[in-house]
Formats: C-alpha cells, structure tokens, sequence
C-alpha cells in the first residue's frame, strides 16, 4: 500500500521565478533610491554654491573698497584666473592684501603673512576675472566670480558678479 506524502518545498522553477522577482524589484528600488539621491544633491548644491558665491564676491569687494590704490604690478586683470593686490592706509600701518585663484580655491594673504582660503574645498572656482575701471576721480574693481559643480546632466556654472570702488582712492 503506498503512502501518501504530500511534498514540501518549491520546486527549481518556482525559486528561479521568485529570484528573478526578487532582483526585478530591488532593482527598480536601487533606480529609485540613486534618483532621489541625485535630484536631493541637485537640489541642495545649487543654492549652497550661490551663498559660496554671493559670500566670495562680498568679501572681495569689501576687501577692495577699503582700499587707497591697486598695487598694478602685483595683480593680473582681465583674465580668468585673475589676482589682485591692494594697499590699505585706514590704519597707521599699511597693510596690502592680495586675493588670487589658485587651484580652484580663492586665496587671501595680508601682508606677508599665510596663505588663508576664501572658499570652502568642496566649491570649484573656475574663474576669477577681475576689470579695474579708472576714472577721472576714483578707481573701481568689476569682480566677476564663476563656480562650478557637477550634475547629472553635466558641468553647471555660475557667474557671481560685484563692483567695488576704492574708497581712499577718490581724487
């Protein structure tokens, strides 16, 4: 007489069915999860490098305002890769301040003091293009600061721009 046993199990066709499945659906939920992620970063560089930029322009402008004259010889202008040095008689003792672009970050020396860094390692400056416009009566600095960041879509670029007119320079 023969015995009845009911069989347990999943047979190979089924298992290679709920595998499959199972990779179909962690599949489309890792598409999603690296979607999110990138459009999260989008979303949250852009406005994060407009304060970079709005910040760096600032703080060169300031720089330049509180100056008396452009040391000419020490500053490149009219190039993408631009640096300024400036001479400041506010105080007893005057101090010269040079802003350059070098390796993608903006850089500040007082005097002949250390290199200091305006902007933060994680923000590609990819230009610094500086125009010194002269007047009968006073001197002035068109900035014009260029960031970049990377997308999925490819490189993004924003200019930030500013003006600043020596304020001990007026004649």
């Amino acid at each position: 007489m023969p015995i009845n046993k009911r069989q347990r199990g999943f047979t190979l066709v089924e298992t290679l069915v709920y595998a499959a499945g199972l990779v179909i659906l962690l599949g489309a939920m890792t598409g999603f999860l690296y979607y999110m992620y990138d459009w999260y970063r989008t979303v949250t560089i852009a406005p994060r490098n407009d304060r970079v930029g709005v910040v760096l322009v600032d703080r060169i402008a300031r720089d330049i305002r509180a100056s008396a004259s452009i040391n000419v010889a020490s500053s490149v202008f009219s190039t993408t890769s631009g640096a300024i040095s400036v001479t400041s008689t506010a105080t007893p003792v005057a101090t010269t301040t040079t802003i350059t672009l070098s390796n993608g970050r903006i850089t500040y020396k007082i005097n002949s003091g250390s290199v200091q860094y305006l902007s933060p390692p994680d923000v590609t400056v990819s230009s610094l293009y500086m125009t010194q416009i002269t007047t009968a009566i006073s001197t002035a600095v068109k900035i014009d600061v260029e960031l970049s960041y990377s997308t999925r879509a490819g490189i993004q670029k924003r200019t930030y721009t500013g003006l600043a007119i020596l304020r001990q320079s007026y004649h």
